[in-house]
């Protein structure tokens, strides 16, 4: 769960994001997500998305060859 509350004014919103997440040989990860709001007094621009997110993590790259 995540929220947040304006400074300037009484705002709030509540939000949910379940995820699951993929991890292939040590080396790279797939996440896939879903933000959706609970509650919230306030305009907003999106109430809800979707994440899909990447990553692959170059190990041992800069190490010296000799």
């Amino acid at each position: 769960m995540a929220g947040g509350q304006a400074l300037d004014k009484q705002a709030w919103f509540v939000d949910i994001a379940p995820a699951i997440q993929f991890i292939f040989n040590s080396i790279s990860r797939l996440d896939i997500s879903y933000r959706t709001q609970l509650g919230s007094n306030m305009q907003r621009l999106s109430k809800d998305w979707f994440l899909l997110r990447f990553e692959y993590n170059f190990l041992g790259i800069f190490n010296n060859r000799k």
